[in-house]
């Protein structure tokens, strides 16, 4: 099935933009950034922990370090996520790691922006075989 999912353009300053897109976890509704960079889709600690209201045999130590631009090693963990879904596509018993994002939100809050809850990385983009369209401001899917 093929899914198409809005995206939205956030200028950054005067020199870029970030796309965000909006996802729902055991139907909760969710801001993440796209991010083709990241090689993993990861999501706030707090805010899932919170949300989902998560307790420690819930969350797992994650096997090595994590790292991103910026930092030389994240602490991140794992958790299991009943019901991922992004429109219409839903991915089910989805693994997905738990960081601190509070460093984005603290940027984000500086120059003026809506937090994230998350960030769609890479595998999640090859799993579902993802096309970005800047021109229909899109996200296209082929749900597994």
């Amino acid at each position: 099935m093929i899914v198409h999912i809005p995206l939205q353009f956030i200028a950054i300053r005067d020199d870029g933009f970030h796309l965000m897109v909006n996802v729902s976890v055991n139907g909760h509704p969710l801001r993440m950034l796209v991010d083709t960079g990241a090689s993993r889709t990861v999501f706030d600690r707090q805010t899932l922990s919170t949300l989902l209201d998560l307790n420690e045999s819930d969350i797992f130590p994650n096997e090595g370090p994590s790292g991103g631009i910026g930092t030389s090693e994240l602490e991140s963990s794992i958790t299991l996520i009943r019901e991922l879904s992004l429109g219409e596509c839903s991915l089910k018993d989805y693994m997905t790691a738990l960081i601190d994002l509070g460093n984005v939100h603290q940027l984000y809050d500086a120059i003026g922006l809506i937090k994230i809850d998350g960030i769609l990385g890479g595998d999640l983009l090859m799993e579902t075989k993802a096309v970005i369209d800047y021109k229909k401001a899109r996200l296209t899917l082929r749900c597994p």
